[in-house]
């Protein structure tokens, strides 16, 4: 395990890899845990800890919060009632045919633009033809190789906020893009200043945990 100068209030893995003669490190940044019962990750209020699914505390805490859970659903709601009504419309004027491809990506879109908990659902539908339509199924295999990005900008506003650094202070080098984008996070090349050693830097994406915590809770 390699030793820098970030603060400990996060916890960093290091997973060595030998490639020719350069050791390459990736930097795994996940928030500290704490025991109070509400705990605020990326600013957001939420239900329990990562990595500590608790219904029975997702129940006590939407209770008071049922605006969440309506606005919610009603995003949820809007965003689907297009891609719906385009299907039913397409079967009822059998032209299911020559919309596949659109609906395809349309799909995709809809999914993506709902967040990691349909991002999770979609990738797991994407080899499931024998539970989707494969015209649909085919959108969805999108979802396996890249998800849209958030804000590079934001991501960098993450990493110093939960680690209470500037960038330049620590990273002689941070990529201003990011070099891979997954539904729970994504991916920075940098290069440490204390040692000159090249890392991938992972950022969960801002309040994930609050967003899966409520769509479990609604399902």
């Amino acid at each position: 395990t390699a030793s820098t100068s970030l603060p400990s209030a996060l916890s960093f893995q290091f997973i060595h890899q030998h490639q020719h003669t350069n050791l390459h490190h990736n930097l795994v940044l996940h928030a500290a845990s704490t025991t109070t019962e509400e705990v605020e990750y990326y600013g957001v209020d939420v239900p329990y800890s990562e990595a500590s699914y608790d219904p029975h505390a997702a129940a006590d805490f939407y209770k008071d919060r049922p605006i969440e859970s309506l606005t919610r659903l009603t995003r949820i709601v809007t965003k689907s009632s297009g891609f719906l009504t385009d299907t039913i419309l397409d079967t009822k004027f059998n032209r299911e045919e020559e919309m596949t491809d659109r609906r395809s990506d349309q799909l995709l879109e809809l999914v993506s633009d709902l967040g990691p908990t349909f991002v999770k659902i979609g990738q797991a539908l994407s080899t499931r033809t024998d539970l989707l339509p494969a015209k649909y199924a085919k959108g969805l295999t999108g979802l396996q190789d890249a998800v849209p990005p958030f804000s590079a900008a934001l991501g960098r506003q993450v990493l110093e906020q939960e680690l209470n650094i500037k960038i330049d202070d620590v990273f002689s080098s941070l990529s201003l893009e990011p070099v891979a984008s997954a539904s729970i996070g994504q991916v920075y090349r940098g290069t440490l200043r204390s040692t000159g050693e090249e890392v991938a830097v992972k950022v969960q994406r801002p309040a994930v945990l609050s967003n899966v915590a409520l769509d479990l809770h609604m399902m």
